[in-house]
């Protein structure tokens, strides 16, 4: 899968062996692109960490909807 840029977005994934990422390059002219990484390291106990993720989600999800009325790909919520 693959993520088209988009400004004032988040994204998370899961690491495995085989996952990687990148993005494309940032056409002149256009304002910096700046990051925010956040990386768990886990022990242990990763189902009740993935459902927490899955709620921050959902929650980031519905604020986003509430205050702009569409969701991050442009697409109407509100048909």
């Amino acid at each position: 899968m693959r993520l088209p840029f988009l400004p004032s977005t988040g994204y998370a994934f899961g690491v495995t062996p085989s996952s990687w990422h990148g993005v494309d390059r940032i056409p002149g002219g256009e304002s910096p692109r700046n990051s925010l990484m956040l990386t768990w390291y886990l022990d242990g106990g990763w189902q009740k960490l993935r459902a927490s993720a899955a709620q921050a989600a959902r929650s980031l999800r519905s604020r986003y909807r509430t205050q702009f009325g569409e969701n991050p790909r442009g697409e109407d919520c509100n048909p």
